[in-house]
């Protein structure tokens, strides 16, 4: 994920931590899964939609 993302393996763990504490996320080594998706929504502020839209296109794409 780091790469994915060009950050530190230490950030994401940070990251991964706070939303594990509000009960957003489960995580464990190699799998994060969404817990609360509301809140996960919530903590993402507007840019949710936007990367959701990003990633439907992507996959719809993948798929032709």
């Amino acid at each position: 994920m780091s790469q994915l993302l060009g950050v530190r393996r230490a950030s994401v763990t940070e990251c991964l931590e706070v939303l594990e504490r509000e009960g957003s996320i489960r995580s464990s080594r190699g799998l994060v899964t969404i817990a609360n998706a509301q809140l996960l929504q919530d903590a993402a502020c507007n840019c949710f939609g936007v990367i959701e839209r990003e990633y439907r296109r992507q996959l719809a794409a993948a798929w032709f």
